[in-house]
């Protein structure tokens, strides 16, 4: 379930940030500055109400020292393997619509 315009992927990509930043204990104010933008359009972003950008992501790859492939990788490998991690009401509520869908669809003979 998108939230705002913002898809699953993005969604997962924001959560893989977020847990990047922790592994690392950034704040989103010092990370907000080393990626140029303001403290409240980060945590837009981290909260997944705004979209990264590819910019966003490859100065935030960069940051973290890693590969921009690998923050990408990170968040199909997160939507596939627990949805429900990457953002908790919105997966959750996903997985609700596809169990409602997929009894009503044993009901139909």
């Amino acid at each position: 379930m998108a939230t705002k315009g913002v898809s699953d992927i993005e969604l997962a990509i924001a959560a893989v940030v977020r847990a990047e930043m922790g592994k690392r204990r950034l704040s989103a104010n010092k990370f907000a500055k080393t990626l140029g933008m303001s403290q409240p359009a980060l945590s837009a972003k981290l909260r997944g109400e705004t979209k990264f950008g590819i910019q966003d992501l490859v100065d935030a790859a960069e940051a973290f020292g890693l590969e921009l492939s690998y923050l990408i990788v990170a968040a199909e490998k997160q939507l596939a393997s627990d949805p429900s991690a990457i953002f908790g009401l919105a997966a959750e509520q996903k997985s609700e619509a596809n169990e409602s869908q997929q009894e009503r669809d044993q009901d139909t003979p």
